[in-house]
């Protein structure tokens, strides 16, 4: 598959073994007008380049990897991880080191395999050691 914007809404609009990014938190279910999906199985350096730079709120992963939300194009700055069957739908509830929220920060996308005695499915805070 590799990387493709879509438009939609809900969990459903995400495939097996992909990561979708939603522009609008709930899953693009909410009062905005945000319908735009950017559906992946594969890393993103730069989600400018397909329209997605700092609009995400909401994710799901339906991946068998670690999905990890970069501040920066080229996987750079402070970055929050989310395993294998996470789907937080209000990405704003979440804080970087400096307080600020991570809805419609992120820059860049990576992927991470998780090991089996590693935190799963959840959330691994950036910085932390296992």
């Amino acid at each position: 598959m590799t990387v493709k914007v879509i438009e939609g809404s809900g969990t459903t609009v995400c495939p097996p073994h992909c990561y979708a990014l939603y522009e609008g938190g709930h899953f693009n279910e909410g009062e905005d007008d945000a319908r735009r999906v950017l559906v992946a199985d594969e890393p993103v350096p730069d989600l400018a380049e397909h329209g997605f730079a700092a609009v995400v709120q909401s994710l799901v992963n339906f991946s068998r990897f670690a999905v990890e939300l970069y501040e920066e194009p080229g996987h750079r700055g402070e970055h929050l991880t989310f395993g294998p069957t996470l789907s937080p739908k209000d990405l704003g509830g979440f804080r970087t080191g400096a307080g600020k929220s991570w809805g419609r920060r992120a820059r860049s996308v990576n992927t991470s395999t998780v090991r089996p005695e590693g935190r799963q499915p959840g959330t691994v805070p950036s910085g932390s050691a296992e």
